[in-house]
């Protein structure tokens, strides 16, 4: 644990300050005991970032570029940490590999995963893909998801439409959710997730791990990359997603549907499994034509069995960007 850590640290340094003879101020022992801690169980220059609240997203472009970082309250903001040596940059995102529990390499050169306090990681490694060297963005999540009252707080949606909300989760109803990148999708989705009755029986299938529901009778599931050059044993949304309705769902959650899954996910609501999901489209005619175009195709007949569409939107209020369910 996090403590026998510390101690580790803290008893090798003193022996080898005591081996090689340095004689140091309790201040300079203090601040190299910090950036020892911070390089050897956090995340180097960026473990700041992390543990700042308001920071929403954490995001590098490569070599030789400052890292940028989205702030709750002043959003796009350019940080001093640049990162000039391929090797450092490399190192750091083999890193993140690493706490993500997967793996990143030349021939794999892209990486999503979930640090071990729920952010979201996407890095890329090489030159070939990314002209300025590795690269990554890490999204960060609130440990404790955001309850509906503290949602109508931030005015995201107004009474009448929680209610709504309530109302349709409480009956079984199919809802799906969408709107652009970081537009509060998993986050609404998460709030209304606390009216599922507590005793309900609740899968969840994702891609890399957002959802945080706190309940007991929950199942999440998360889909598996391959290992190997020959794709051995990869579980995607779709085998999934086909393996949950054989576990008795009362509601079915998809992280997100981009791809054949949605026909599983159709049928499941077809077949009376109470289903919520989000997707990526600015309005409910977007919606439909995704999903019934390629890569999707659905039917016009199972795209009918959709009871309910709630749309998140960027807005600017008083200057302020804001997060809002627009319809």
């Amino acid at each position: 644990n996090k403590e026998t850590l510390l101690e580790y640290i803290d008893r090798r340094f003193k022996l080898l300050a005591i081996e090689l003879g340095m004689d140091i101020s309790y201040e300079s022992y203090k601040k190299i005991y910090y950036y020892l801690c911070r390089n050897f169980i956090g995340l180097n220059e960026v473990e700041p970032l992390l543990r700042d609240y308001f920071v929403e997203d954490i995001e590098c472009n490569g070599i030789e570029t400052p890292i940028y970082i989205v702030h709750r309250l002043f959003r796009n903001l350019k940080t001093n940490i640049i990162f000039k040596e391929p090797n450092r940059i490399e190192g750091f995102v083999e890193k993140l590999a690493q706490r993500c529990g997967k793996y990143i390499s030349y021939s794999r050169p892209i990486l999503d995963g979930s640090l071990p306090d729920g952010s979201r990681v996407n890095a890329t490694y090489t030159k070939d893909i990314t002209s300025k060297g590795p690269t990554f963005t890490i999204r960060k999540f609130t440990k404790t998801p955001w309850t509906p009252t503290q949602l109508l707080r931030l005015t995201t949606l107004s009474p009448e439409m929680l209610a709504y909300l309530w109302l349709l989760v409480q009956y079984k109803t199919n809802i799906l959710i969408t709107g652009g990148t970081s537009s509060g999708k998993t986050t609404l989705l998460n709030a209304i997730a606390f009216f599922i009755p507590p005793e309900s029986r609740i899968v969840s299938i994702e891609d890399t791990r957002e959802l945080n529901l706190p309940r007991e009778n929950w199942l999440p599931s998360v889909v598996r990359s391959a290992t190997g050059l020959k794709s051995i044993g990869e579980i995607d949304l779709f085998t999934l997603l086909k393996g949950s309705f054989r576990q008795n769902p009362d509601y079915v959650i998809v992280g997100e549907v981009r791809g054949k899954e949605a026909y599983v996910l159709f049928q499941g609501m077809a077949s009376g499994h109470a289903s919520i999901s989000t997707i990526h489209a600015e309005s409910v005619d977007t919606v439909i034509k995704r999903l019934e175009t390629p890569p999707i195709e659905l039917s016009p007949t199972l795209v009918n069995i959709l009871d309910a569409v709630c749309i998140m939107t960027h807005a600017i209020v008083n200057k302020q960007e804001t997060r809002k369910l627009k319809e």
